[in-house]
């Protein structure tokens, strides 16, 4: 009834930071998007209070929950808060949780769920007698449904002679089936009751299968089904192969189960290959609200927000199952049409699809990692193709080798302060016009990283063009350096330079204005229209100006020549100008407003670091981009970790309410392994540990991972169950200089940084660091102790 078979049981009480949602695992089971039922753990938090597994069947239900209530004689309780002993949580798997409780005192109970198969929850109740006199027990297993419109709540049907509940919820007919005898109960609400006497010392399981199919019929032989094979052997099996996961220990439980969720959540958003996708893949996330298609649509790699969490998702899996990464990069690939050759026209990038900015990356640490010479021969050419598209003339606009981005969605930053035209916090500025650092960055790290796995391919002679390649983007790059703010800067695309505008006027309906202003560096001119979201009326804008050689002009404009998102327009101007005199409004209703900005290109915000991930300074440089910019505290350097703009910007604002600065994990994560690159380990080390203490926050008070986190307190921020909000398992490890290559292969850095002793457990090998001493024991129990400094390789031989 408490067999483990070797992996960690947990001893966590409901108060521990816990997500404690269980879902059918991808890996093994076929998942159909528009059936996939979602289930969690939600102790005492529907009525009546009990330890309910609920969901909502992809929003076709206001919820189902399951719940048991313990009988002991003529006592009956359902609310675990009026337990003899509070439930605990053991075990949690991707598709499997376990607790148990002590009802009454001397009965103990062990409850285990299973989400089988997408459309089938099972699970099973132990009781044990732990007293020395007999006792007459039962379990009442409820079902309340709680229908929309015309649905039909759980009920009594007999199939076969045997007694289910049974209900409608839209396209469903889901059954309930209880082992034992189950007779319907005299109670509150719709349940199945069994009993027994049972003798001191002595247990008995009652096992219960939930199917939510389409006919009831059809469910209720998918439950006699499971019925009749074993538990035991079911479990003992599900446990093992789960072995791939990193049990880390800290000696701290708080910190050890967000490391173990960081892996299982990324689990849970597996979904099974579709026609996007060849190999499994990672959804947004997937909570008890997804899993009907009619609400969450699976949506195609070519939406960049879902590709960069893709990446993401990848760099989760890499450090205990490298085979998802890599079946990820396929993926990602495979939807570029990057296969036709080296002929970027020729394969349809140029005019389609493009690949986040990181598949390079992502391949050279996925080789390093597996060292599977023959993935990458067959990857690579995709590889080559997808990053030559970057430099076509459709992206490159000004034709001088730095490429910029099309969209702001495209770069996966929707709440950058200078170029979202979301809200009306934002600059706005577009930022196709404009050469960004991220952007230059990651290309150039693209570029190095292509040049060292055609080093192993035997392909460098036709990579010869990334060379120049990269040392354009590094030479732009080093020239956007502030000496004066120890940070890059954005920069115009075409002036190549970075402007610092603001505010110039200011207005309701039609006016006109003088402005009035010259300019040392030219500028753009912004214009930002707010009113009632979904409004966009009719209207004229002149703005007169001055262009770069001093002749007079004016630019008009309408509302067809704005972008506009929920309430708010967007316009930045093609031509830069010297001088600013005036602008006059005509036609624009009393309840919009109209803002006149010069184009600001100097603000700080979190992609601006990106060069020390990419390895493009010199050490000194690095060391002062470190020291006097991200490690401020006034800047970047907050309690969550390093939020999306400065803490000087105007539009600073932790929790993301009304502004930027909220902590994203991908940004913190490739940042971490720059600040490993220029050996600043032990400040990598409490950025990695400030992750883990902001995503321990949103597991208290969210019950999950966030997408983002208030950088000044640690809260989650934004949606719940996101794919891109647990703590960064790759970095962490890679902090502890711990790289687990196979049961019998790790490689070292001794010198753990974190003020703690760390354990790792994974597929039988075990790995222990401490400050001066690290310490092997191989799957067979051979041991190694290595205290010298250094990079290491330990395998056997044999």
């Amino acid at each position: 009834m408490l067999y483990n078979h070797g992996m960690r049981r947990w001893n966590l009480s409901l108060d521990e930071p816990l997500s404690l949602r269980i879902a059918a695992d991808a890996r093994w089971t076929q998942i159909e998007p528009g059936y996939d039922q979602i289930w969690e753990l939600a102790p005492g938090e529907e009525q009546p209070r009990a330890m309910s597994l609920r969901t909502t069947y992809g929003q076709r239900v206001s919820l189902m929950h399951i719940f048991p209530g313990f009988r002991l004689g003529d006592q009956l309780v359902l609310d675990p808060e009026r337990f003899f002993r509070l439930p605990r949580i053991h075990t949690l798997l991707p598709d499997y949780i376990e607790w148990s409780a002590e009802p009454f005192e001397g009965l103990w109970v062990v409850s285990e769920a299973w989400a089988s198969a997408a459309q089938v929850l099972e699970g099973a109740y132990s009781v044990l007698n732990t007293t020395d006199e007999p006792l007459d027990t039962g379990l009442r297993l409820h079902a309340v449904l709680q229908p929309v419109g015309d649905q039909a709540a759980m009920g009594e049907r007999e199939m076969d002679g045997v007694t289910v509940l049974v209900g409608r919820a839209s396209d469903l007919e889901p059954v309930l089936f209880l082992s034992g005898g189950g007779v319907l109960a005299a109670a509150p609400y719709p349940a199945l009751s069994v009993q027994a006497r049972l003798q001191p010392g002595l247990s008995r399981r009652w096992r219960w299968v939930h199917c939510g199919g389409r006919e009831a019929a059809q469910c209720f032989a998918v439950c006699r089904e499971r019925m009749q094979v074993a538990w035991e052997p079911q479990i003992a099996r599900l446990k093992l192969r789960n072995s791939t996961l990193i049990d880390i220990r800290t000696g701290d439980d708080r910190r050890d189960v967000a490391l173990w969720l960081a892996q299982r959540d990324t689990l849970q958003c597996l979904a099974s290959p579709a026609r996007h996708a060849r190999k499994l893949w990672a959804r947004p996330h997937r909570t008890i609200r997804d899993g009907h298609a009619e609400h969450r649509r699976p949506r195609p790699f070519d939406s960049p927000v879902e590709a960069r969490g893709q990446v993401y998702a990848a760099l989760q899996f890499l450090p205990g199952q490298p085979e998802l990464a890599q079946g990820i990069l396929e993926n990602l690939l495979a939807n570029q049409g990057a296969s036709a050759g080296r002929d970027s026209q020729a394969s349809g990038l140029e005019n389609g699809p493009i690949g986040p900015p990181y598949l390079c990356y992502l391949a050279r640490v996925l080789y390093e990692r597996t060292e599977d010479e023959h993935f990458l021969q067959l990857l690579f050419p995709k590889l080559r193709d997808c990053l030559e598209s970057w430099f076509g003339p459709r992206r490159d606009r000004d034709g001088d080798g730095i490429p910029e981005w099309d969209h702001v969605l495209q770069a996966g930053f929707e709440d950058w302060p200078t170029f979202s035209p979301f809200f009306a916090w934002t600059q706005g500025y577009e930022i196709s016009k404009a050469e960004t650092i991220d952007l230059a960055a990651a290309l150039y790290r693209e570029c190095k990283d292509l040049l060292a796995l055609a080093e192993v391919v035997g392909e460098s002679k036709a990579c010869k063009q990334f060379e120049a390649r990269a040392e354009r983007l590094k030479e732009m790059v080093e020239a956007s350096w502030s000496p004066r703010k120890a940070s890059f800067q954005h920069r115009d695309r075409d002036l190549h330079s970075t402007p610092k505008g603001g505010l110039l006027a200011r207005g309701r309906g039609s006016f006109r204005k003088e402005v009035g202003r010259e300019f040392e560096v030219p500028v753009r001119a912004l214009l930002r229209i707010l009113g009632p979201d979904g409004a966009i009326p009719k209207f004229r804008i002149r703005v007169g100006s001055r262009g770069l050689k001093g002749r007079a002009r004016v630019e008009r404009y309408t509302e067809r020549h704005f972008r506009w998102f929920w309430g708010v327009g967007s316009l930045t101007s093609e031509k830069p100008s010297k001088a600013i005199e005036y602008i006059e409004v005509d036609g624009l209703p009393a309840g919009f407003r109209v803002e006149l900005h010069a184009g600001d290109l100097a603000r700080e915000d979190v992609t601006t670091l990106l060069p020390l991930w990419a390895g493009m300074m010199d050490s000194q440089r690095a060391e002062t981009l470190v020291q006097r910019t991200l490690l401020d505290e006034k800047r970047f350097w907050r309690r969550s970790g390093i939020p999306s703009c400065s803490a000087r910007d105007r539009a600073y604002a932790p929790d993301g309410e009304g502004g930027s600065g909220p902590v994203d994990m991908f940004w913190n994560a490739l940042l971490g392994e720059g600040l490993l690159a220029c050996e600043a380990r032990g400040e990598a080390a409490e950025l990695a540990d400030r992750l883990i203490q902001a995503g321990m926050g949103a597991l208290q008070e969210e019950g999950g991972f966030c997408a983002r986190y208030h950088a000044d307190e640690p809260l989650g921020v934004g949606e719940v169950g996101s794919l891109t909000g647990s703590p960064p398992l790759k970095l962490f490890l890679d902090v502890l200089g711990v790289e687990l290559m196979s049961p019998r292969k790790v490689r070292l850095l001794p010198g753990n940084p974190f003020p703690y002793p760390v354990r790792l457990i994974w597929r039988g090998l075990e790995v222990r660091s401490e400050a001066d001493l690290v310490w092997i024991r191989f799957p067979d129990g051979e041991e190694v102790e290595i205290s010298k400094r250094g990079r290491h390789i330990v395998e056997q031989i044999g």
